[in-house]
């Protein structure tokens, strides 16, 4: 979108409001990843935007390759495909086999 079809979108009543992108392929990555899901009818549930936690990577399955969060490595059934910039998340359930954890996972909030 450029900065001239804002306001037209603005005054077609279509739009309710903007988001401030600061990194699009992020955004990208994040919505693929659950998307992926969806063509494979994976289950998933609404879940809470984590801001500490584990790094995973899903390792077989629907999702296999997509990193996301898990709370604590008691909780590594339900991981987290998240959209860090919107601060959502949807949960997965996987069998604890199919996950690799990378990490050590924390989002600072920067005030902007």
């Amino acid at each position: 979108m450029n900065i001239f079809q804002k306001p037209t979108l603005s005054i077609s009543g279509y739009v309710v409001g903007y988001i401030k992108v600061t990194d699009q392929n992020e955004l990208l990555d994040d919505l693929r990843n659950l998307n992926r899901g969806k063509d494979k009818k994976a289950d998933v549930k609404a879940g809470f935007w984590l801001s500490k936690g584990l790094e995973v990577e899903i390792t077989d399955g629907a999702f296999k390759g997509t990193k996301g969060v898990v709370e604590s490595h008691e909780k590594l059934t339900e991981v987290h495909l998240q959209v860090n910039m919107l601060h959502q998340s949807v949960i997965v359930r996987i069998d604890p086999k199919q996950i690799k954890v990378l990490g050590e996972f924390e989002i600072l909030e920067q005030d902007t």
